[in-house]
């Protein structure tokens, strides 16, 4: 009855073989359903009641006692938050608000209403066993790759994108069943994009908040220095303007020169000077010096 690539001709109903030809579903490519009139022609089912106290007299049970469950409240709760979409939006909205807090002094309001999302969606997943040793381990692993970019090895390149995809891997899985069917996998990555795209929006926005806050200003320098007020890149050696000097590398063309007893870093005006030319330094800018090759003839 689930499968339509299957097809028969005959059924044996009380050890005799029956020809059918009233069943639609007995040709491939149709599911078989049966009407109740068929059912019962066939053995398919044994009777027909109209009432639930019918069917417990024809078992028998009419003095059983009957216990009628309904969902509660807490489980119509768990289930709207284990909604794939609510979930994630818990997700997202937790991470946020532990971003906020960061960025602010002492302890507000994003750093409660994160801690309270993050909470309702772990525990939710809990409740319903979607959350597992096996997903919480990968989140783990994920969250160490980050820690171990971070702390050991300098900027951030791909252990940390692997840390990265590591959590999201593990945050998406604790958004399926046990035993996903495909609408449950669809459900569930419609719900984590929106997540996802809802985070990077609030990423950007909060990055643009951030940016005017005190603790920015603090950690950043808001002001140019410029020359006319004051401000001077100068390292000492503007009186070296007009000396000779000894190339002491090939400067290709930029490299090292020897001027008097110092050994300074220069760069020429394009043209290519040997090791060992003679040089002749035409301005100092800062830490910027120009020089020129001097033909010994002249």
């Amino acid at each position: 009855m689930v499968d339509e690539e299957l097809n028969f001709t005959h059924l044996v109903v009380d050890g005799d073989s029956v020809e059918v030809t009233d069943i639609e579903g007995r040709k491939e490519g149709k599911l078989i359903s049966l009407t109740t009139v068929q059912a019962l022609k066939y053995g398919i089912a044994d009777g027909t009641t109209e009432t639930f106290e019918d069917v417990l007299e024809q078992l028998d049970l009419s003095d059983a006692k009957v216990v009628d469950l309904t969902v509660n409240w807490s489980e119509k709760l768990v289930r709207f938050l284990t909604d794939p979409t609510v979930s994630s939006l818990l997700m997202t909205l937790g991470f946020l608000g532990l971003l906020f807090e960061i960025q602010s002094p002492g302890w507000g309001i994003p750093g409660t209403v994160g801690l309270v999302c993050l909470s309702l969606f772990f525990g939710s997943t809990f409740l319903t066993e979607l959350a597992t040793m096996t997903e919480l381990l990968i989140i783990g692993v994920g969250i160490a790759l980050i820690l171990v970019e971070v702390l050991v090895i300098p900027g951030f390149g791909l252990v940390g994108v692997l840390g990265g995809i590591t959590i999201m891997g593990g945050l998406f899985m604790m958004l399926l069943p046990g035993h996903p069917l495909p609408t449950d996998i669809s459900s569930a990555s419609w719900g984590f994009t929106i997540a996802v795209i809802g985070g990077l929006i609030a990423i950007y926005l909060l990055a643009k908040a951030l940016i005017r806050t005190e603790f920015w200003k603090k950690i950043t320098l808001p002001l140019s220095e410029k020359s006319s007020e004051g401000y001077s890149t100068s390292i000492g050696l503007e009186g070296l303007v007009g000396q000779m000097g000894i190339a002491a590398s090939d400067l290709r063309p930029s490299g090292w020169a020897v001027v008097g007893a110092e050994k300074i870093f220069v760069v020429t005006e394009g043209e290519f000077v040997e090791n060992g030319d003679d040089v002749q330094i035409l301005s100092v800018d800062g830490n910027r010096i120009v020089v020129r090759k001097v033909n010994n003839k002249d």
